[in-house]
């Protein structure tokens, strides 16, 4: 089945002709908007390790709700109202027994294939008690979540961080891969005392086999998982295009204790295998997250690990990977504010921040205290690597200045309001001395932006249903063919550091309006479906066929509907024109940057206007709220 989506704002395509009164605003593409977007959140640590988000339409209605892992605070989950605005439902949706844990990472995945996204949340422990159970809140499909989890039947619970979910095994379930941390802190010094290295014992990673009744059996061992590296991040993805998927981990500690892994799945024979070695993949370094993605448009999947130092790019060249960090200018090393000390990066995503087709990287990166030999500035901004299309890449501090010099640890994407370009947030962490800062949510404004260099750029993105495969259709992969090009994307059940990205897959396409063909290679490869002739600017559900076929862009439902404000910059009066109100009445809001209300009305009419002569010159935002839509609009006034 193919159809594009009509839920209550998809597409809302907003062209808007936006100019800002200064060089340095009107350079600004990724704005600050977590007050106004109604997200209030702050990770507290107790070991300066885990805080995760993931983006996930709960309640499918088309857009991407979100859960924030909180450590010993109570986690947070918000529901999208359109638009890219929120409201909290923790309590409600019966994510309250989280509160009882510290709370590290969450991915989102439908585990029983029932149409809705369940989460995997992993912990460190009970509050003021010893290491415990995970979560897996199942997802009950009346907006409400029961954990599933049970208590570890062997007594020997752990400290998880990250995980990923994955079908290691093709059966359509998905299985749940988790990364576990230190059991037992062991320091090496010298004579003096110093810190001189780590000597951690680890607990054992684990796969946890979906058996599809709800129970879930740990078979790392049998398949040799079970690592022991002191794990902070792990991704399953298809390295050698062979259909199933592979597993990749990042070590902390690894100059000390173990590299690196990366496992190749031998589903023949019923096992993993670590080929780390052969491959070049076991860097020993302190290893915190993971980007996956074809970077360079070579149709294979390359890999960005994060560091307490020299970040890794990890170029993939016919199976065998080159660090490529230094020359496409991705490593970040050294913290910009102090160049004696080293940057430390942790969540990390390839995404199209402006739609040139190319995949461009987001870092977040956060202070770690460490011996005298890793020395850390408390102090480093998340970066943004804009991909010049040739797999070199440029920190953008013009178009895409990122403020969020703060402790940020988890980081992942999704077009919050559906307007065709990806939004971020950026989780942060309570810092040393009592500070407490806001987790960032970062609107993308190039679809609502005149600036030559970023406008008129198109888009398409698709949401996979498998049938035969898992539903989420993790570890498939889509090859898009547009003017003699080919991009590829592999939807991934979760990497970065304890966080999980969109499940929507996103292609930028700068300025072509039509694409030729999409061929979708659903998970394990057998089963192929190609897609021809269309039009760019738009997300289209296709749900997998039992048996390969075609077809063309006449089988395809448009969906209409877009508020426009002009003229934008405006001196007295701002117009508003919504293409369809449907009998109900639109209420207008405006805001200042921070949030702030300062005007609203309410109109029954297509087309008015409102009075905004006496604002002062500056930015605001509009929000506009008609029946279930919620739009949020940004406006100058000269």
């Amino acid at each position: 089945m193919y159809f594009y989506s009509m839920n209550k704002q998809l597409p809302f395509l907003i062209f808007i002709n936006f100019l800002f009164f200064s060089t340095f605003l009107s350079a600004q593409q990724l704005i600050d908007i977590q007050e106004i977007a109604g997200i209030n959140h702050t990770f507290q640590h107790e070991t300066f390790i885990g805080g995760g988000a993931a983006f996930f339409d709960y309640d499918n209605d088309g857009d991407d709700d979100l859960y924030l892992t909180s450590g010993n605070r109570p986690d947070i989950f918000y529901e999208n109202l359109g638009g890219g605005v929120f409201t909290e439902r923790t309590n409600e949706a019966g994510f309250f027994v989280a509160r009882n844990y510290n709370t590290m990472g969450v991915i989102a995945g439908d585990i029983d294939n029932d149409g809705f996204k369940d989460l995997f949340v992993t912990t460190k422990q009970k509050l003021n008690g010893a290491f415990d159970k995970n979560l897996l809140f199942k997802n009950n499909g009346d907006g409400t979540f029961s954990d599933i989890w049970p208590a570890d039947e062997s007594g020997k619970s752990t400290w998880s961080i990250s995980a990923t979910f994955l079908d290691y095994d093709l059966d359509g379930l998905l299985d749940i891969y988790v990364g576990n941390y230190v059991e037992i802190s062991n320091l090496l010094r010298d004579e003096r005392d110093e810190v001189i290295g780590f000597g951690h014992t680890c607990f054992k990673n684990q796969l946890f086999r979906n058996r599809g009744d709800g129970r879930f059996s740990d078979v790392a061992a049998a398949l040799q998982l079970a690592d022991t590296g002191c794990a902070l991040a792990v991704t399953a993805s298809d390295f050698d295009n062979d259909g199933d998927l592979d597993l990749m981990v990042a070590n902390d500690f690894g100059p000390d204790i173990e590299p690196n892994r990366f496992f190749l799945n031998d589903l023949e024979n019923g096992r993993f295998q670590e080929i780390g070695n052969d491959v070049n993949a076991n860097q020993a370094i302190y290893g915190m997250g993971f980007a996956v993605g074809d970077y360079d448009n070579d149709l294979d999947l390359d890999y960005y690990v994060t560091n307490n130092g020299n970040n890794l790019l990890l170029n993939n060249e016919n199976g065998q990977f080159t660090d490529a960090a230094a020359i496409s200018g991705t490593d970040y090393t050294w913290n910009d504010i102090q160049d004696s000390v080293l940057s430390v990066s942790w969540g990390c995503a390839f995404l199209d921040l402006d739609n040139d087709t190319d995949l461009d990287l987001y870092v977040a990166n956060g202070f770690v205290p460490g011996p005298t030999y890793l020395p850390t500035n408390i102090v480093d901004n998340d970066k943004v690597f804009l991909n010049n299309g040739k797999g070199v890449f440029q920190e953008d501090t013009i178009n895409y200045l990122i403020d969020n010099p703060f402790v940020a640890r988890g980081m992942a994407y999704s077009d919050i309001d559906n307007d065709g370009d990806l939004d971020v947030i950026s989780v942060v962490q309570k810092a040393p001395l009592n500070a407490t800062r806001n987790s960032k949510l970062f609107q993308n404004q190039l679809i609502s932006t005149n600036n030559d260099d970023l406008v008129g750029k198109n888009w398409l993105q698709l949401q996979l249903t498998g049938v035969t495969v898992n539903r989420d259709a993790y570890g498939s992969k889509v090859y898009l063919y547009v003017d003699n090009q080919t991009f590829m994307r592999e939807l991934n059940g979760a990497s970065s550091h304890c966080s999980h990205s969109t499940s929507i897959l996103h292609f930028g396409l700068n300025n072509m309006e039509q694409v030729d063909s999409i061929v979708i290679h659903w998970t394990g490869g057998i089963n192929q479906q190609t897609i021809y002739n269309i039009p760019a600017n738009r997300r289209i559900l296709v749900t997998e066929a039992e048996a390969e076929f075609t077809t063309s862009i006449d089988d395809f439902i448009l969906a209409a509907g877009a508020i426009k404000i002009f003229p934008n910059p405006s001196k007295d009066w701002l117009t508003i024109e919504l293409a369809t109100l449907e009998n109900r009445t639109a209420m207008v809001t405006i805001l200042t940057v921070t949030g702030q209300t300062l005007f609203s009305t309410s109109s029954n009419q297509s087309l008015f206007s409102i009075p905004i002569m006496d604002l002062s010159s500056g930015i605001y935002f509009l929000k506009v709220e008609s029946g279930e839509n919620i739009q949020l609009l940004k406006f100058v006034k000269n």
